[in-house]
């Protein structure tokens, strides 16, 4: 009789166990509800089978053969937007259509250390997304070529950790998307 109320009494606290753990899950779940999942705003083309140039924002003539960009080109437009950066004035560096531009420039001019600058280190993997030329809208009436590139870049932030008091490197490679512009001669322009 002792074994039946100890098997039983075992199989009564698993049970019971099982019961509580059922109850905690659920309960978790419940409290905090499903997730919905939220569509990632992103560009979007403004119609099927048309080329990348057809992207919001980026206007003028498509090209079919992309014009590459150089190396030291992409490198200077990083730079140039990561100047930006160290001096707290990062909207100027994005686009008006960039995705919570004011919000993404607030967080960084509020939570990134005042003494904080971001440099390039490397630039590898430049491809031309799209391009577009718009005639006569470049300088003393030039044509200028429009391009939408990626890249990867390796790049360096150093700071003076305010709790530690320390000088801090951090290093990371991270993918960008910028947009570019130069001033191209016509043929026949000399």
């Amino acid at each position: 009789m002792r074994r039946a109320i100890a098997r039983n009494g075992t199989k009564f606290a698993l049970a019971l166990m099982a019961a509580i753990l059922v109850g905690l899950v659920a309960a978790g779940s419940d409290g905090r509800g499903f997730r919905q999942a939220q569509r990632i705003p992103t560009p979007e083309l403004l119609s099927e089978g048309r080329d990348a140039s057809s992207f919001k924002g980026l206007g003028g003539l498509a090209l079919d053969q992309p014009i590459p960009i150089p190396r030291p080109d992409v490198k200077a437009a990083l730079e140039t937007i990561f100047n930006r950066w160290g001096k707290g004035d990062t909207r100027l560096a994005l686009n008006a259509n960039f995705v919570n531009r004011d919000r993404l420039a607030d967080l960084i001019r509020d939570l990134a250390p005042r003494d904080a600058r971001l440099r390039v280190l490397e630039v590898a993997n430049i491809e031309v997304l799209d391009q577009a030329i718009q005639p006569g809208k470049g300088p003393n009436g030039r044509d200028l070529l429009i391009s939408r590139v990626a890249t990867t870049a390796t790049t360096q932030l150093t700071f003076t950790d305010r709790v530690n008091n320390r000088f801090q490197t951090l290093s990371g490679t991270n993918d960008y998307v910028i947009q570019m512009f130069h001033a191209i001669r016509r043929e026949g322009d000399q």
